[in-house]
């Protein structure tokens, strides 16, 4: 059995062996040596590894910059587009008449009856008069959902307040659907202008 207690004067007692002391040397120097074979090695390949990196990262930052650069513009586009439209839109001189011509057509086109309807005119706001319509239709899910998304291309602007579905009783997949819309036009001030 070893004593730990012996072991540091044992090896204390063997460096003393003249090949023991060469053995350690040409440990120590094949140590020395490797480690500056491995360090020259290692650091330019850390280096390299490290420059790569920095590389990979700049240009995924430049394709991540150009990228949301290219959504601002198309974002951009589409709300100058959108506000012309708008514009456009608030522009058309159309009437009561024009609107209800407007709708009716819409409804005829995807099959949709309208049960009723009802408009109140609102006060003025900043240069354009506002038209509250509720409309009360009955149709199909997917034809009343083509209706309402079709609002948006009408000649007026129209743009849904509230929309509510209820499954008509005793109708087999009809739907009835009341919508709150509303329109702005140019105050007639503003029209003679």
């Amino acid at each position: 059995m070893i004593d730990l207690m012996t072991v540091p004067s044992s090896l204390r007692y063997c460096s003393h062996h003249p090949y023991v002391r060469l053995a350690l040397t040409a440990l120590l120097f094949t140590c020395i040596a490797l480690s500056i074979v491995l360090l020259g090695w290692w650091m330019p390949a850390h280096r390299e590894y490290t420059r790569l990196w920095a590389e990979i990262d700049a240009s995924r930052k430049q394709t991540i910059e150009a990228l949301r650069t290219e959504q601002l513009l198309q974002a951009s586009r589409n709300a100058s587009q959108a506000l012309t439209l708008i514009e456009k839109k608030l522009q058309h001189n159309a009437g009561q008449a024009d609107l209800v011509q407007s709708l009716t057509q819409l409804a005829a086109r995807y099959h949709v009856q309208v049960l009723s309807q009802s408009f109140d005119e609102g006060k003025p706001v900043d240069r354009y008069l506002a038209l509250r319509v509720d409309l009360a239709l009955q149709g199909s899910y997917p034809a009343l959902r083509n209706y309402i998304g079709d609002l948006a291309l009408l000649n007026e602007w129209v743009a849904v307040e509230e929309t509510r579905l209820e499954r008509v009783k005793g109708g087999p997949g009809l739907i009835k659907a009341s919508l709150h819309l509303i329109t702005y036009r140019q105050t007639p001030s503003r029209k003679a202008e």
